[in-house]
C-alpha cells in the first residue's frame, strides 16, 4: 500500500472510532490504536547528550519547577490545520498521538485551539468555526466554539493563550504552534480559509506579548522555524525554543511518549523533555523514510534562550561590527565566499536561510568564531538525521535574491534585532544589488542571447567566434554599457535601485544596460543608505567586470573553451549548462533549465561543450534545476538534489530527484507542493501508480521575454513501477545550449548559444 494509502486507511480507521456529538461535556474522541500505530512507536534513542551546562551570564529562567510532581501544567496547542489535515488527515493523527498518551493526571491541562482547514478528516471537527478543546484521558472535550477567523492573525492567537491561560492557570505553560512553516521571511502558517497571509516574525512575536504569559518552552511542529530571528523574538515570553532547521517530514512530532512522560511527572526537567521530543521525532521520522523508501533530512533543536539572551548579543554586536569592517575593507569576496558555500535550508524555494554555525566557521574570523562558540553552547540538543552542518540555528542572510530584504528589514526593527548585525546584512545586500546591477549592465544576459545581442557563430577556419547581431528576427533594444565605471556612475545607478526606478536612466549618454532595478527589491530599497551606496560605488568601481566580450569561448588545444583570469574566475561560484529547445507550436524558447555537469580542463579552462543528453522522467524530457550538491564524506562522491517543476494530478509541484554518485542510484524522492506564500510543505508527497504528471518549463517568447509556465510535452500517467530517471539525447532540430555563470554577487552571465 502507498503513503496515501496508508493515510486514508488509517484515517478512516480513526474517523470511525470517534463517538459523535452529545452530552454536557460536548463532543468525545476516543484514543484508536491501529498497527501501523503501534509499529511507529519508537523508543528513545538516546544517541547524543544533553548539555546541561548554563552560562553564569545567563538571564534567570522564568519557569521555576516546584518538583515531585507538584507543578501544574498548561500545554497550549495550536492547530492550523490547512492542507495537512484536509488532504492527509495529519492534525488528526497527531491528536490521536496526544490521545494515546496517558492523559490521566489532574496537574496535566492540554489545551487545544483548531480551524484553518477546508476539512477535517474525522466526524468532530466543524470547519466553520474556530474550536477550543481539552484533550484528556476521556477523549477530546469541546471547551468552546467561535466564528471563524485567519489563525495567521496575531490577534488570534493571542486571543487562545489568554483563554487557555484563564481556563487551565498553571505554574508551567508551555505552547506549541503546528502547521506550515517558512522561516524568519514568510513566518508561521497558511490558513487554507484565508489565503495569502502568514504569521510573520515580528506578529509571533506580538501575539506572545499579547497573550501575556511567560513560557516553560514554546515549540513550532512546523517548517524551517529554528532562526536566529525566530529565538529572538520569542525571548522574551520563554525559556526554551524548539524548532526545525530544515523541513519536517509530514507527520512532524510524536506526542505520545513525551506526554506520557510529563502526564508521569509534571516536574519533568525541560532539557529531560525536550530530548524526548527530539529522539522520538527523530526515530519516528526516520522509521517513516525508512519504511516509505524516500527522504532522509530531518533536523529539530532545542535552544536555552536565558543563555541566549544573557551570551549572544555581545557576540553578535562584536560580529556585525566586524562583518561591517570586512566589508568596507574591499573583501566583499571572504564573506560572498563563506555565504555560498555554508550549509543553506530550502534553497529551492530560495528564502536565504543558513546555519549560523557554519557560516561563522567558513568566515573563520575570530569574532565569527566567538559567534559561533556562544550559539553552540545555548544549543542545549540537537539531533539531525541526512542533514551535515545544521548546528541548531540558522538565519536570513541574503544571496543573489533580495526580495526579502524590506521585509526583514522591518522584522529586525520590530524585534529589535541587534543593530550592528542588522547593519552588516544591509552592507552587504547593498554591495550584492549593486553588483547585481554591474555585472547585467555590462555582461551577457539571456535576453541578449534569445533576440540577437550576444550570439556568436563559430568560424572554424579563422579559430574565432563571430558576433552576429540579429538572432531570432530581432535585435536587442538595449545598448550595453561597457565602459568603466565611475564612482559617480554607480552611485547614480545604485540611486536609482534605491528608489525602485528602472535602470534606463542614463549617464553620460548610456544606457545601464536595461536593468529593472525596482524588480531587484520589488518596490524601493527602504533599507538601503546613502553612505551603503557610496561604499559599494567606491569599491565596485575598481572590480574585474566580466562583459560579454570576455564571455567569447576561444579554441585551445583542439577544444572549445572559456579563458577567464584567475581574478575573475574567483568571483564565479557557479557554471550549469543551460539548454533551449524551439517551442515548434508557439514559437520562441522552451528553457530545459540547468545541469550542474560542467567540466574543466588542466588549465582551469571552462569546455564548452555538451553531450546532448538531458534527464528524463520514463523517457519524458524534463526541465531541472540544481538545488544543493553535497560531499557530506570528504571522498569526492556528491549527492545532488534537484528539482523538476511539474503538475501533480493537476496541482502545482516540485519534484524532488537526487543522483547519489556514491551509491550510484537516481531515485525520485517525491514531490513538493508549491503555495502562495512562501511557507514549506511538510514532507515530500509520495508520487504513486495512477498518479497523472504534466511536466512544466519556462517558455521564452521571440522577443526574449518570459510568457509563462508552458507544458513540457504531454501529461503521462504513473506506472506500477514508479518513476525512473534516465538520460536521452536530445534530437529537437535547432536545439540550442549555453553555459550560465553566476558569480559571487549572484547575477547572471551566459556564454554565447551554440547549436547541438
Amino acid at each position: 500500500m502507498g503513503i496515501l494509502g496508508t493515510i486514508l486507511a488509517i484515517i478512516l480507521g480513526i474517523i470511525g472510532s470517534f463517538a459523535g456529538f452529545g452530552g454536557s461535556t460536548g463532543s468525545n474522541v476516543q484514543p484508536y490504536y491501529t498497527t501501523y500505530s503501534n509499529s511507529a512507536s519508537v523508543s528513545n534513542t538516546d544517541e547524543s547528550v544533553v548539555d546541561q551546562n548554563v552560562d553564569g551570564a545567563a538571564r534567570s529562567k522564568f519557569t521555576s519547577l516546584k518538583g515531585n510532581g507538584q507543578d501544574k501544567v498548561t500545554l497550549m496547542l495550536y492547530i492550523i490545520g490547512s492542507d495537512l489535515e484536509s488532504q492527509t488527515g495529519m492534525a488528526t493523527m497527531d491528536l490521536n498521538e496526544i490521545l494515546h498518551a496517558d492523559l490521566d493526571n489532574q496537574n496535566l491541562n492540554i489545551v487545544v485551539e483548531t480551524g484553518g482547514t477546508r476539512r477535517w478528516q474525522n466526524n468532530v471537527m466543524s470547519t466553520r468555526n474556530i474550536e477550543r478543546w481539552s484533550a484528556t484521558s476521556r477523549g477530546l472535550q469541546r471547551l468552546e466554539t467561535l466564528r471563524s477567523a485567519a489563525m495567521t492573525k496575531p490577534e488570534t492567537l493571542a486571543s487562545f493563550i489568554q483563554f487557555a491561560a484563564k481556563k487551565a492557570p498553571a505554574d508551567r505553560y508551555m505552547l506549541i504552534l503546528w502547521d506550515h512553516g517558512g522561516g524568519s521571511v514568510a513566518g508561521y502558517g497558511r490558513d487554507e480559509l484565508y489565503t495569502n497571509d502568514t504569521m510573520t516574525t515580528n506578529e509571533v512575536a506580538k501575539a506572545l506579548k499579547a497573550g501575556g504569559v511567560k513560557f516553560d518552552f514554546v515549540g513550532f511542529d512546523a517548517c524551517l522555524m529554528a532562526t536566529l530571528e525566530n529565538a529572538i523574538a520569542v525571548e522574551p515570553y520563554a525559556d526554551y525554543f524548539i524548532a526545525s532547521e530544515e523541513s519536517e517530514p509530514g507527520t512532524g512530532w510524536y506526542y505520545t511518549n513525551w506526554l506520557s512522560d510529563l502526564n508521569a511527572n509534571t516536574s519533568t526537567p525541560t532539557l529531560q523533555l525536550g530530548k524526548r521530543i527530539l529522539d522520538d521525532f527523530t526515530a519516528k521520522s526516520q522509521g517513516q523514510m525508512n519504511y516509505y523508501g524516500y527522504g532522509s533530512m530531518t533536523t529539530l533543536s532545542m535552544i536555552d534562550l536565558a543563555e541566549l539572551k544573557g551570551t549572544v548579543p555581545a557576540a553578535l554586536t562584536e560580529f556585525g561590527n566586524d562583518l561591517q569592517s570586512t566589508l568596507t575593507s574591499d573583501h566583499y569576496m571572504d564573506v560572498a565566499n563563506a555565504r555560498s558555500s555554508a550549509k543553506e535550508f530550502s534553497a529551492a524555494n530560495r528564502l536565504d536561510q543558513v546555519d549560523l554555525v557554519d557560516f561563522c566557521l567558513k568566515l573563520d574570523s575570530a569574532k565569527a568564531k566567538a559567534l559561533a562558540e556562544k550559539v553552540q553552547n545555548a544549543v542545549k540538543y540537537n539531533r539531525s538525521k541526512g542533514v551535515a552542518d545544521a548546528h541548531g540555528l540558522s538565519l536570513y542572510f541574503p544571496n543573489s535574491n533580495l526580495r526579502y530584504m524590506n521585509a526583514m528589514s522591518q522584522i529586525y526593527d520590530e524585534i529589535e534585532m541587534d543593530e550592528a548585525f542588522a547593519g552588516s546584512v544591509r552592507q552587504y545586500a547593498t554591495m550584492e544589488s549593486a553588483g547585481q546591477i554591474t555585472s547585467n549592465s555590462s555582461g551577457s544576459s539571456l535576453f541578449d542571447l534569445l533576440t540577437g545581442g550576444q550570439y556568436y557563430n563559430y568560424n572554424p577556419s579563422g579559430n574565432s567566434y563571430s558576433q552576429n547581431g540579429q538572432y531570432g528576427g530581432s535585435s536587442s533594444p538595449y545598448v550595453q554599457y561597457n565602459g568603466s565605471y565611475t564612482v559617480n556612475d554607480l552611485y547614480n545607478m545604485l540611486g536609482q535601485a534605491q528608489s525602485g526606478n528602472s535602470g534606463y536612466a542614463t549617464t553620460g549618454g548610456q544606457y545601464y544596460g536595461g536593468t529593472d532595478f525596482s524588480s531587484l527589491f520589488g518596490g524601493r530599497a527602504t533599507w538601503m543608505t546613502d553612505a551603503m551606496i557610496r561604499e559599494a560605488a567606491g569599491q565596485l568601481s575598481t572590480r574585474a567586470l566580466t562583459n560579454a566580450t570576455d564571455l567569447a569561448p576561444v579554441i585551445k588545444n583542439g577544444k572549445d573553451v572559456l579563458v577567464l583570469t584567475d581574478e575573475q574566475w574567483s568571483e564565479i561560484k557557479a557554471a550549469e549548462v543551460n539548454v533551449f529547445v524551439p517551442d515548434e507550436n508557439h514559437g520562441g524558447w522552451l528553457d530545459l533549465g540547468l545541469d550542474n555537469t560542467a567540466k574543466f580542463t588542466e588549465d582551469g579552462d571552462l569546455i564548452d561543450e555538451w553531450t546532448g543528453n538531458w534527464i528524463t522522467l520514463d523517457g519524458h524530457f524534463a526541465a531541472m534545476y540544481p538545488v544543493s550538491d553535497l560531499d557530506e564524506d570528504g571522498n569526492g562522491k556528491y549527492v545532488t538534489t534537484k528539482f523538476i517543476p511539474a503538475e501533480l494530478n493537476g496541482e502545482r509541484v516540485n519534484i524532488i530527484v537526487e543522483f547519489n554518485e556514491e551509491t550510484g542510484k537516481d531515485t525520485v524522492l517525491g514531490a513538493e507542493k508549491i503555495y502562495d506564500v512562501d511557507v514549506e510543505h511538510k514532507g515530500l508527497i509520495a508520487i504513486e501508480a495512477g498518479d497523472t504528471i504534466q511536466l512544466l518549463c519556462d517558455h521564452y517568447t521571440e522577443d526574449g521575454s518570459v510568457k509563462d509556465e508552458y507544458d513540457l510535452g504531454n501529461a503521462f500517467t504513473v506506472g506500477g513501477n514508479g518513476l525512473e530517471l534516465y538520460s536521452l539525447k536530445v534530437d529537437n532540430k535547432g536545439c540550442m545550449f549555453t553555459y550560465r555563470l553566476t558569480d559571487l554577487y549572484g547575477a547572471f552571465h551566459w556564454l554565447p548559444l551554440k547549436a547541438h
